[in-house]
C-alpha cells in the first residue's frame, strides 16, 4: 500500500534502488508523510517504552530536530540551540525546539 502525495513514484524510486533478490517478494507499505509548506498541528511519536506520544504544535514556532548519539555535529548544534533561547527570552518565549533522537528502536 502506497499512501501520500506522488506516492507511486516515491514506491518506484525506493525499489529500483533494490535488486529483486534483495527484495525477496517482501510487501512493503510506503507512507508519506507532510511535505514542505504542509501545517502541522500535532504528530505522534513513541516515546523510549513504545507508548505513543502526541507533540502539540498547534502554536508558536517548533523546531524539530532530528539527531543521533553518534552524529558528532549534533552535540554543539543542539547546545547552540539551548544557549540561543537562554539568552534570548523572547525567542524562547515564541519558539519551541523539539529534540528527536532517532537512537532508539522499538
Amino acid at each position: 500500500m502506497v499512501s501520500g502525495k506522488g506516492s507511486d513514484s516515491l514506491e518506484e524510486q525506493i525499489r529500483s534502488k533494490f535488486t529483486p533478490e534483495e527484495l525477496d517478494d517482501t510487501e512493503f507499505e510506503f507512507i508519506v508523510g507532510p511535505q514542505i509548506g504542509d501545517v502541522l498541528s500535532s504528530i505522534q511519536l513513541k516515546d523510549l517504552r513504545g507508548e505513543s506520544v502526541e507533540l502539540d504544535l498547534a502554536n508558536g514556532i517548533h523546531l524539530l530536530v532530528f539527531w543521533t548519539s553518534y552524529c558528532k555535529p549534533c552535540h554543539p548544534l543542539l547546545q547552540q540551540y539551548s544557549e540561543i533561547l537562554s539568552t534570548n527570552p523572547e525567542l524562547a518565549a515564541n519558539v519551541k525546539i523539539n529534540t528527536i533522537s532517532m537512537d532508539w528502536e522499538p
